[in-house]
């Protein structure tokens, strides 16, 4: 019972996250008609956000009421799931590298520090600017760790909760 208690807790977290990531991937795909390439980010975000939502059915409709689902729902999880493990690996693969290699985030300052100094009007300083990145770098770590977490918990809980799937 305490792994559905951290499973809902970790999916109530997930939920506000990834109702901004849809806005996100809604914006990225109007910017990204454009540029083939950006197509790649688009998707893993459109993924991840199908995932936390199916998944909050899965725990709402299956696990807490004990509903019969359809066997779609356990497909969509799964397959949602696998993108959502890979963005969140790719995602503590991206970060853990910025962070123990200070040298790429010094770089990243200098340049911005440069293209403010020519810019007119008020100047961020270059401490808060460092420490906003630093934030936002903990911030998405933290969330990538929750996503694999919970996609993890998500594909177990699948398998345990098997008999709630109706077979079409």
């Amino acid at each position: 019972m305490t792994g559905i208690k951290i499973y809902r807790i970790l999916t109530f977290i997930l939920l506000p996250i990834e109702v901004l990531m849809g806005l996100l991937a809604l914006l990225m795909l109007v910017m990204s008609l454009g540029n083939i390439g950006a197509l790649l980010p688009v998707f893993m975000i459109s993924c991840t956000v199908i995932y936390i939502f199916s998944s909050f059915r899965f725990l709402n409709s299956g696990i807490e009421q004990q509903k019969p689902l359809k066997a779609s729902l356990k497909q969509w999880i799964k397959v949602n799931g696998y993108v959502s493990t890979a963005f969140a690996m790719m995602m503590i693969l991206q970060l853990t590298t910025l962070l123990f290699r200070p040298e790429i985030l010094e770089e990243m300052f200098t340049q911005v520090m440069a293209m403010q100094s020519k810019m007119k009007g008020q100047k961020v300083p270059p401490q808060f600017f460092k420490n906003v990145i630093t934030g936002m770098i903990y911030g998405m770590l933290t969330y990538a760790l929750i996503l694999l977490v919970h996609t993890i918990m998500s594909f177990r809980f699948v398998q345990h909760y098997q008999h709630l799937f109706d077979e079409e």
